[in-house]
């Protein structure tokens, strides 16, 4: 996997328990955007790095016709989204 760290426009769905988890996202590549429905979220982990508190998500979807892993970071206090490895 490649490492990007580009900013996305996320629709998350958040559980009455308080778990988070990512829905669809959507990123700017070139001039067009592309579109990626999350089919699997394979495991979700905490990290602190330089002092900031993330969500780290391994997910797996359909894109360019194959299924691929690939992982999403939230930013807890920047409230940002991450397309970090693809």
């Amino acid at each position: 996997m490649k490492i990007l760290m580009k900013p996305v426009e996320m629709i998350a769905v958040h559980a009455k328990e308080g778990g988070l988890r990512p829905y669809r996202f959507r990123y700017l590549e070139g001039d067009a955007y592309i579109t990626i429905q999350v089919k699997r979220v394979v495991t979700t982990t905490r990290e602190k790095i330089n002092g900031r508190h993330t969500l780290v998500f391994r997910c797996e979807s359909v894109i360019r016709g194959m299924m691929r892993p690939y992982e999403l970071k939230y930013d807890v206090e920047a409230m940002q989204w991450y397309l970090y490895k693809l």
